[in-house]
Order: C-alpha cells, then sequence, then structure tokens
C-alpha cells in the first residue's frame, strides 16, 4: 500500500517511489478493452500513464500536477509527462512515468525543474490539470486503469 507524502522526507525521492510502484502495476494489468495503450507500456501509454501517475500522487498529497504533451520538431511523434509548477509558472518537479519507451532510457525519470531529456520535443501541443481534468479522462480507457491502480495500491 502506497502511503501519503511525508512533508519530514524527500519530496522527489518520494514521488519516485511512488510512481515506481504506480508504473509496477501496470504489468498487471488484465487482458481487457478497458486497459487501452496500457497493454503495451511504456510504448503509446505516455498519456494514461501520466494521468494514473498524476492522480494518484495528487491524492497523496505531492500537490498539483500539469501534464505536458509536446510533440517533436519533425512533427513525427509526441510524448506526455507530468510537471508540477511553482508559483511563478517555472517548473518545479518533473515526472516521465513512460520516457523508458525511448533509446536511451531505461527506466522512469523525476527530477528537479524540466528534464534535459525532454528537450527532444519542443513543440508544446496541450496542458491540462491533473485536478480539472477528471471529465476529460473520463473515458473507460483512463478510469479504468487509474480505478484498477488504486484498488491495488491504496
Amino acid at each position: 500500500m502506497l502511503t501519503p507524502y511525508d512533508d519530514r522526507g524527500d519530496f522527489l525521492a518520494q514521488a519516485h517511489e511512488v510512481t515506481r510502484a504506480i508504473v509496477a502495476e501496470f504489468d498487471e494489468l488484465p487482458d481487457e478493452s478497458w486497459v487501452g495503450l496500457l497493454r503495451t507500456f511504456p510504448e503509446n501509454g505516455c498519456e494514461s500513464a501520466s494521468w494514473v501517475v498524476g492522480s494518484i500522487l495528487a491524492e497523496l498529497g505531492f500537490g498539483d500536477w500539469v501534464m505536458v504533451g509536446r510533440s517533436d520538431p519533425a512533427g513525427s511523434g509526441r510524448h506526455v509527462w507530468l510537471e508540477q509548477r511553482d508559483a511563478a509558472g517555472g517548473v518545479r518537479y518533473t515526472v516521465d512515468a513512460s520516457i523508458h519507451q525511448f533509446d536511451g532510457f531505461t527506466e522512469l525519470q523525476t527530477g528537479r525543474g524540466a528534464l534535459a531529456a525532454h528537450a527532444r520535443w519542443p513543440g508544446r501541443e496541450w496542458e491540462t490539470p491533473i485536478r480539472t481534468s477528471a471529465r476529460r479522462y473520463a473515458h473507460p480507457v483512463y478510469a479504468g486503469p487509474l480505478a484498477w491502480t488504486r484498488e491495488r495500491l491504496l
């Protein structure tokens, strides 16, 4: 079972461990239609994974997160990850639960500020705050994995 954020500990280390536990559950998802793109995680599952991870991090007291979708310069691909912003809108923390789908990465990434790896996708396409996106992500391919993961870990 995951535990809420403890402000006596290191925020980023705790967020990394929670994210790692969530991502590990994706390997256990049942073979059901509601699993959607997480069936092939980490490939093509960046948006779904970010929704699940960001929702659970927020629920556990890790603050508000924004899902960021960006494209590469050639327009041939896009990627989605989580950012936590400071009061001025700067990136305080980043969690990328699915960057290991790309060459050169072997596991998820967390860090202070923006991750250097994200320079690969400079074209900002969209952003959506986790806390105000429940309606947008009500479709079973998003809501199903979130409910399933929550039930197993919370």
